[in-house]
C-alpha cells in the first residue's frame, strides 16, 4: 500500500464544541509537498455528525481507519458511501455518519487515516485556523517527572523535557523521552484527583524520531539515549484560556506501567505573576506590585521618561498610584509614600 500525507485545514469554526467544526480535505500527497494532489473535498463535523464530500479521479471505495497507523490491520471507523462518477468524469463520495465520542476525539487529534481503493492511505493532520487568529502565540517549556522505573530512591525522577507551542488554535509538542521505555501514550489533561476522567485531548502513541537520538547532560533518566516525539492537534477555544492560565498538563504513560507528566505553565521570566505572553513590562524588579499587564508603578512612571515638567511626572505618578490603590495592589500608606517620594525627586525637572 502506498502511504501519503493527508493535510486538513480547520476553519474559523474550530472552536467551542457546540459549534460546527469544518475540516477541509486539501491534499493527499507522497510528501508534505501539496503540489501532488490526488483528491479534494470537505469534511463537516457538527457535534458527532460527520458530513463529507470527496472528489477522486476514478471510481472505487474509501474508508476512514484508525487510530493505529494506516494499513489493513487498522480498525475501520467508517466506510464512505458513494463512489459515483459524474458526466464530466469526476468521481467521489458524499454522505453523513455519526461518530462515537472517541472517534471524534481521535479525528481532532489527527489519529485517523483515509484510505482510497486500498492503495492510498493519508493521515488526517490538522492545520487549525482560528477566529482568534494572531491573538495566541507562545511556547511553554516542559519538564517531565515521573515514577522511578529502577525501583530505587528517589521515587520521582526526571524523565525528559521538551516544549509545547500554541499558535492560534494549533497546539504542537516536542518531547524528548528515554527510547528504551517506549512505546509512549500521551494525553493533554486537566489535573485533578482522578485526572483520567479529565482528558482534554488524546495525543495518541508518540512516534519517536530515530534520527534524533541524543545523550542528555542532565539528571535522572535524561542521561539515557532518548527519542524525540513530535505532533500537533487543533485545540478547542474552550480549553485555550485554561492552557494560558497554567491549568492543563501533559500526562504520559510508558511501557509497561510507568507514569510521568508535566504541568504546562506559561513562562514568567520576571516572576511577577503575569506570564510573558501577556506581560507588557518585562524585567520587573522582584517583589514589586504589578497590574494585570505586568507593569509596576516605576515602569509606568519612569523617572527618565519624556516628561515636559516635574509637575507632569507627579500628576501621572499620583494617577497611577491611585489606580493601584483602587485595585488593592498597594495600601493607602504605601500610595502616600510613593507620591511623596516622587514629589521630592528631580524627575522631569531637567527636560529640554
Amino acid at each position: 500500500m502506498k502511504t501519503f500525507l493527508l493535510l486538513l485545514l480547520c476553519s474559523a469554526s474550530c472552536s467551542v464544541a457546540a459549534l460546527p467544526q469544518t475540516f477541509q480535505f486539501a491534499a493527499v500527497a507522497p510528501t508534505s509537498d501539496g503540489s501532488n494532489i490526488i483528491s479534494l473535498g470537505t469534511f463537516l463535523l457538527s457535534g458527532e455528525s460527520l458530513g463529507y464530500i470527496i472528489r477522486y479521479d476514478s471510481p472505487g471505495f474509501a474508508t476512514i481507519r484508525g487510530p493505529e497507523p494506516g494499513g489493513a490491520n487498522a480498525p475501520t471507523v467508517l466506510v464512505l458511501e458513494g463512489g459515483n462518477c459524474a458526466a464530466d468524469g469526476g468521481c467521489g463520495w458524499g454522505g453523513e455518519a455519526i461518530l462515537s465520542s472517541d472517534q471524534v476525539t481521535n479525528l481532532k487529534a489527527g489519529l485517523l487515516y483515509l484510505e482510497i481503493n486500498g492503495q492510498f492511505s493519508g493521515r488526517l493532520n490538522l492545520v487549525c485556523l482560528s477566529e482568534f487568529r494572531g491573538q495566541n502565540s507562545l511556547e511553554i517549556p516542559v519538564l517531565l517527572d515521573g515514577d522511578n522505573p529502577t525501583n530505587r530512591l528517589p521515587r520521582i525522577v526526571r524523565w525528559g523535557r521538551g516544549s509545547v507551542g500554541l499558535t492560534e488554535n494549533k497546539l504542537s509538542y516536542e518531547l524528548r523521552l528515554p527510547s528504551n521505555y517506549g512505546p509512549y501514550t500521551a494525553y493533554l489533561v486537566k489535573p485533578g484527583v482522578r485526572w483520567m476522567q479529565q482528558i482534554v485531548a488524546n495525543l495518541g502513541f508518540l512516534s519517536c524520531d530515530s534520527a534524533k537520538i541524543v545523550m542528555a547532560d542532565a539528571e535522572g533518566l535524561e542521561t539515557l539515549p532518548a527519542c524525540v516525539a513530535r505532533g500537533s492537534l487543533c485545540l478547542d477555544d474552550v480549553w485555550i484560556p485554561q492552557l494560558l492560565d497554567g491549568s492543563l498538563a501533559i500526562r504520559v504513560t510508558a511501557s509497561p506501567h510507568w507514569g510521568l507528566g508535566a504541568t504546562l505553565v506559561p513562562p514568567d521570566s520576571d516572576s511577577d505573576g503575569v506570564p510573558d505572553f501577556r506581560d507588557q513590562c518585562l524585567g520587573t524588579i522582584p517583589n514589586t506590585p504589578v497590574n494585570a499587564d505586568g507593569c509596576s508603578i516605576e515602569q509606568l512612571c519612569p523617572c527618565d521618561g519624556p516628561w515636559r515638567s516635574h509637575g507632569e511626572f507627579v500628576n501621572r505618578l499620583r494617577a497611577v498610584a491611585n489606580q493601584f490603590r483602587k485595585d488593592g495592589l498597594i495600601t493607602e500608606s504605601q500610595k502616600r509614600a510613593i507620591v511623596n517620594r516622587g514629589s521630592a525627586s528631580n524627575c522631569g525637572k531637567f527636560h529640554r
